[in-house]
Formats: C-alpha cells, sequence, structure tokens
C-alpha cells in the first residue's frame, strides 16, 4: 500500500508539472496572438516567480501594469518580484501604491515596514511595523529579522 501511495504521489506531481508546462505553452501563444486578459498575465507572472525566472515573471506584471496601473494585482506581484530578488528598494514604491489606494492593511504595513529595516532605515520601519501591531496586535509576535 505504501508503494501504490508513493505511484500516486510522483504520479500526481508529474501530472502537475506537465499540466502547468501545457497551460503556460497555451497563454503564452494566446497572448503572442494578441488576446492579453488579466487573469493570464497574473498567471503567468506567478508561474515563473515560482519558478525563480524573475525576469519573465516582472515582464508579465509590467505588461499587466500597462494595462491596468491602478489595479492592485500587478503592484502586488512586482512588489513580490522585487522582494524575492532582494531588491527591497523597488519593492517599496508598489506597497506604498497599494496602502495610498485603499489596501492599507496590518499585513502590507508589515510588510513595507520589513523592507525599510532591510534596508536598515530603521525610523520607518519602525513607523510601518507600530502601525501594522496597532491594526493587528498578533503581528507583535513577528519581529523583524535579518534575512
Amino acid at each position: 500500500m505504501a508503494l501504490g501511495s508513493l505511484a500516486m504521489q510522483l504520479t500526481a506531481i508529474g501530472f502537475g508539472s506537465i499540466t502547468a508546462k501545457f497551460k503556460r505553452n497555451k497563454l503564452e501563444n494566446k497572448i503572442n496572438s494578441g488576446i492579453v486578459e488579466k487573469d493570464d498575465l497574473i498567471w503567468l507572472s506567478s508561474y515563473y516567480h515560482e519558478k525563480k525566472d524573475y525576469f519573465k515573471a516582472e515582464s508579465y506584471a509590467k505588461k499587466l501594469y500597462e494595462m491596468m496601473p491602478d489595479d492592485s494585482s500587478p503592484n502586488y506581484l512586482l512588489f513580490n518580484i522585487n522582494f524575492s530578488r532582494k531588491d527591497y528598494k523597488s519593492a517599496i514604491p508598489f506597497m506604498e501604491h497599494l496602502l495610498k489606494s485603499g489596501h492599507d492593511s496590518a499585513d502590507n504595513n508589515h510588510s513595507l515596514g520589513f523592507c525599510y529595516f532591510l534596508l536598515g532605515e530603521n525610523e520607518k520601519a519602525d513607523e510601518y511595523r507600530l502601525k501594522a501591531e496597532s491594526m493587528d496586535s498578533n503581528l507583535k509576535k513577528y519581529p523583524y529579522k535579518k534575512i
């Protein structure tokens, strides 16, 4: 039974990978033919971000940003891509935009403060950390630490 379970898991993992590659190819062909949709760009950007291909992830997120600069999706994508690259300075404007455009949440303030913390800008880091903690006291359990 354990061997059968292992075989099923390996099959599922391989199938998921094949399915994702098929979807990626299908969406890229669709976009290259001139049909560009928000959900497709989000999926492709997220796919490449997960694969750590930040250049491609960013290119799809930027296409989405060009189409919908005030939408939250490209701003979250671009923030996360830059954060993953450890380019905290480039990540900050996207999170600041989100905060100014109605996404003023505890998690967003905490993330922005963490960027400032990692850049050594402790006053700004404390400002956003304290704001986040005032919105959600559970965040006090998660002090900033260098990564």
